[in-house]
């Protein structure tokens, strides 16, 4: 909602649309500002217990940071890829594994290459939804770049796998 005709346009989803989740009593209270509290239905988002979870034979590989989401502007992973650069150079051995696949997958694998951490950041690109706690396992901690989130699952996600999240200052 960074621009007047974007708020608009939500303002006016939002006052059109029947019903609205929210996944959060947080969101919920946000939520209440534009949309009538009888048109709100709190629907918590949670995962699959079973699935996610920490693994007995869980071994984080050194100092590799994960990252799980679209490779998407508002996600923002040029901003991870020169903190990693930076972090890189007090931490030689450190990794990035980034999992996930979008448009801007060219574009950062370029600009890995151009930062000198290519040898570093390995992406995997999209992966089924059943093998990130095996992706989240294997590392010391999730990072997470976005300007913003409404609900980050990745989070959730890695911490249920036992996994700790770092969330990076966004930069607005």
């Amino acid at each position: 909602q960074r621009r007047a005709w974007q708020r608009l346009q939500v303002r006016t989803c939002l006052r059109l649309a029947s019903l609205v989740t929210v996944g959060s009593q947080y969101l919920r209270v946000i939520a209440e500002q534009h949309v009538n509290r009888q048109r709100l239905h709190l629907d918590p988002l949670g995962v699959d217990l079973k699935l996610f979870c920490p693994s007995t034979d869980r071994r984080p590989q050194g100092l590799n940071l994960i990252h799980v989401c679209s490779l998407v502007r508002v996600k923002d992973q040029q901003t991870l890829l020169r903190g990693f650069e930076a972090f890189r150079r007090a931490n030689p051995c450190a990794q990035l594994t980034i999992a996930g696949s979008g448009p801007l997958l060219a574009h950062l694998q370029r600009l890995a290459t151009e930062l000198g951490v290519a040898d570093a950041v390995r992406f995997l690109g999209n992966l089924d939804h059943a093998e990130l706690p095996k992706v989240y396992g294997s590392g010391a901690a999730l990072v997470v770049s976005s300007r913003h989130e409404a609900q980050c699952m990745a989070a959730v996600e890695a911490a249920a796998c036992g996994t700790i999240a770092g969330i990076a200052a966004a930069r607005e």
